[in-house]
């Protein structure tokens, strides 16, 4: 009962594992733009944050 679980699991991964690797250049592709799209949404980077110096970092200067 074992022998066959472990045989299937091992199928399995083998026939997903070549699924993915025939796949691949469309599944990069559209994982690309799908990156993009959400890059280009939400809040835009803008500057820096300045924090302010502390009172005793001022005094070691």
């Amino acid at each position: 009962m074992f022998i066959e679980g472990f045989i299937t699991g091992v199928i399995t991964a083998i026939l997903v594992f070549t699924i993915l690797a025939y796949f691949r250049a469309g599944i990069e592709q559209r994982v690309k733009i799908i990156e993009t799209r959400l890059g280009n949404s939400g809040p835009q980077k803008r500057g820096a944050i300045y924090l302010p110096e502390d009172e005793s970092e001022i005094a070691r200067q």
